[in-house]
């Protein structure tokens, strides 16, 4: 791997981290991708030049198109980002539960719960009507107006329910839903 002929020993300079200056422009053993130079990023004039093949769907995109990831060669992940989170969408649909249980001890952090008090407030702030049928519900629910509902109108699982507002000018006129059940009709229905 530390052949000193390969690259004009570019293994090595990249282990310890000097690069004389004629060493900025040479290419890797497929002949197609500069080195980065010592700062860990290529400027923006040879970002735009630069393309790498992407090992899954075989297109061949911009190096902006590519994660950064420090240990490749070229400084950028072998899949592009579009096959990436296609692959991560797939492992969390086969590792189902388990990624459920993994998320649900993330957001007991305190980082992400600053990061989802931040989005909360965001979403307010861009959606007042939105926010306006949840606390009407809401304060209905908490002065005994309105019954909790226990059961799930589409799947009849019981447990935990979630209020589905099919119009927000009527804050009233909500559809219980289990929390996998409100995610899929909030996804089938178009924005």
């Amino acid at each position: 791997m530390l052949d000193s002929r390969a690259d004009c020993g570019i293994v090595r300079l990249r282990i310890t981290g000097t690069y004389p200056q004629h060493h900025n422009r040479c290419f890797s053993r497929s002949g197609t991708f500069p080195v980065i130079p010592r700062g860990g990023r290529a400027s923006a004039r040879e970002d735009r030049a630069m393309q790498k093949k992407c090992m899954k769907c075989g297109e061949v995109k911009a190096l902006s198109e590519f994660y950064v990831h420090k240990q490749m060669r070229d400084g950028h992940l072998n899949k592009c980002k579009k096959c990436t989170c296609l692959d991560i969408r797939m492992a969390r649909r086969f590792r189902g539960a388990r990624a459920r249980t993994y998320d649900l001890e993330r957001a007991k952090t305190p980082k992400r719960k600053a990061l989802v008090a931040r989005g909360q407030r965001r979403r307010r702030k861009q959606h007042p009507e939105k926010t306006r049928a949840y606390s009407k519900v809401h304060r209905a629910k908490a002065a005994g107006k309105m019954a909790r509902a226990d059961q799930c109108q589409q799947c009849a699982t019981t447990g935990r329910t979630e209020d589905h507002h099919p119009d927000y000018s009527k804050p009233f006129d909500v559809i219980a839903l289990c929390p996998l059940c409100h995610r899929r009709l909030d996804l089938s229905v178009p924005l």
